[in-house]
């Protein structure tokens, strides 16, 4: 069965979201959208394979650092950021539903969407954003999320509001903030919770995310192939399945 969707659609999901990384360092503003609106004709059972160079060092989006090509197959497919904010100020959701800046730039408050879920079917909650907050304040592992975190030198503190709902207090004015939290990613508190070593643990080759793709299979050094995962917060994805295959520089 085809449909006719906007080829903006297919950019956001595999390419735009991708692109921006999964460290969280990137400035999503150098990221690049096509402003066309050209309808294309995609095939929903379709598979599509793209070509990649390099393969992944994890299937974790907190930690995974091989290459550009790497924060593509994970972090716009299996995760997916909390919002975009555009060069004009507007702000494209993800997993959020809504983030807000206070007059003073002291407060941010993230409303996640309220229907999103991880992989294995458990609803995804700010219980996952405190488990992250967490786990980075206190090394668990080693993510460059962390700094994010910071501001002039003194980390941000996170207050839970309810299940859907949390505010990031800054220690001092920053406007910049509110873009940079964007690309934050988070990690699942069901399946993590008592992990002594994230770094290294096999949960960290599992994949389990929130974002339209799940992780079907992976073989080191040949492809990463993903399905469409069906209780994707935002809708159907374009394909059936995605293939990234790894061919490296002769």
């Amino acid at each position: 069965m085809k449909r006719k969707v906007l080829s903006i659609l297919m950019c956001i999901s595999l390419t735009a979201v991708m692109l921006m990384g999964c460290g969280g360092s990137k400035d999503s503003s150098q990221s690049t959208k096509s402003k066309d609106t050209k309808e294309a004709e995609i095939d929903e059972d379709a598979t599509l394979v793209i070509p990649v160079t390099g393969d992944i060092s994890s299937l974790n989006a907190l930690t995974q650092y091989s290459s550009e090509e790497g924060d593509m197959m994970l972090c716009g497919s299996v995760f997916e950021p909390m919002y975009r904010v555009g060069e004009d100020g507007t702000i494209e959701y993800f997993l959020a539903e809504k983030a807000e800046m206070n007059d003073d730039s002291t407060e941010l408050t993230v409303t996640l969407a309220n229907n999103a879920k991880w992989h294995d079917g458990e609803d995804l909650t700010t219980k996952d954003v405190q488990f992250t907050f967490d786990a980075l304040f206190n090394k668990k592992f080693t993510s460059s999320l962390s700094t994010g975190l910071i501001v002039n030198g003194e980390p941000v503190t996170l207050e839970v509001v309810d299940e859907h709902t949390f505010k990031i207090k800054l220690p001092s004015p920053a406007a910049s903030f509110l873009q940079r939290f964007g690309m934050f990613y988070l990690l699942p508190e069901h399946l993590f919770s008592g992990v002594e070593n994230m770094d290294t643990d096999e949960l960290n080759q599992k994949g389990i995310g929130y974002g339209p793709y799940k992780v079907v299979e992976h073989v080191t050094g040949e492809k990463l192939v993903l399905e469409r995962f069906d209780d994707y917060h935002k809708g159907k994805a374009p394909f059936a399945k995605v293939e990234y295959k790894v061919i490296p520089d002769a």
